[in-house]
């Protein structure tokens, strides 16, 4: 999955979309550290896997209540639901301490993203260009509409040019995260035959940003 938004990035990118490069970053970056945090913790596998079955019922009830009960097959509604209810309490969390009601969590893990990605290593210091920055233009925020605007007190219009900065650094940052999930490849099957490709892979990371950073002229062929 990470490989293919990296060639979404790429076209993206490559031709002047940087913001939605951008957006494309966060949830490459999102499968990345949840990626690198169960392999340092395999033992949340099971429970990474088991919210497939929340998400499928908050999928079914969403369902049914736009389109009504027949939407969905009998069949598949009741395993759902069977599903779903031998699970749903690894899931429940503290709504309100003082009166101890519980609610399901919003996502598979009790720990927030951010504290995630402050245990997987190295990875976790792009937490602010590849995930809070590219959270304003993906959500509906206030400041991604600011971000569009130019103009003066009388008169404010929308830009609609080429995002080239963006663009640079959606490269930058996806090249930088494929990187690591080779990287945990090579670590977590523990696939010798790729450490020295991996080490190479590296170095032309190191070169190729090293001469955009100085305006170098880079070849397609070292890329």
């Amino acid at each position: 999955l990470c490989v293919e938004d990296f060639f979404e990035v790429i076209v993206l990118s490559g031709n002047g979309y940087g913001l939605g490069g951008l957006r494309l970053v966060r949830g490459m970056y999102e499968r990345a550290i949840t990626a690198r945090y169960l392999h340092l913790h395999p033992g949340s596998a099971e429970q990474f896997m088991d919210y497939f079955w929340v998400t499928k019922h908050k999928e079914s009830q969403a369902l049914k209540e736009t389109f009504g009960e027949a939407t969905i097959p009998k069949g598949d509604a009741e395993e759902v639901e069977r599903q779903f209810g031998r699970v749903r309490e690894k899931f429940m969390v503290t709504d309100c301490k003082k009166c101890g009601t519980t609610r399901l969590n919003y996502t598979w893990s009790k720990l927030d993203f951010a504290s995630m990605a402050k245990k997987v290593g190295s990875l976790g210091t792009l937490i602010v260009p590849a995930y809070y920055l590219p959270l304003e233009h993906g959500h509906s925020t206030s400041a991604g509409i600011v971000f569009r605007l130019t103009g003066s007190e009388e008169m404010v219009s929308f830009k609609d040019e080429s995002h080239r900065e963006e663009a640079d650094s959606s490269l930058h940052l996806s090249h930088h995260i494929l990187l690591d999930i080779l990287l945990l490849q090579q670590e977590h099957f523990a696939l010798s035959v790729l450490e020295e490709p991996i080490r190479t892979c590296f170095r032309d990371f190191v070169d190729i940003w090293e001469k955009r950073a100085a305006g170098t002229e880079v070849s397609p062929d070292s890329c």
